[in-house]
């Protein structure tokens, strides 16, 4: 799995689609493993993808969302 770079304290607004792609490229890479290791459980992982793909789009768009307070989580709730 890649390295990630140092955190730094001033993360420009340009950085941040780069940061973005590779957080989610991490994130894919690790949810596909996970499911390959458990092939039977397919209707969850077909479940459990559709949430992972609703939520990333959300928050491409949205970012407020990210912030993991319970409003912000009952938003990302309704919105089903």
């Amino acid at each position: 799995m890649e390295q990630l770079p140092v955190l730094r304290r001033n993360v420009k607004p340009e950085d941040m689609p780069a940061l973005y792609k590779r957080a989610f490229e991490r994130e894919l890479e690790r949810v596909v493993l996970a499911q390959f290791q458990e092939p039977g459980r397919g209707d969850d992982h077909h479940a459990l993808n559709r949430h992972y793909a609703r939520y990333f789009t959300l928050l491409a768009t949205e970012p407020h969302l990210l912030d993991g307070g319970l409003d912000s989580f009952q938003e990302f709730r309704s919105r089903a």
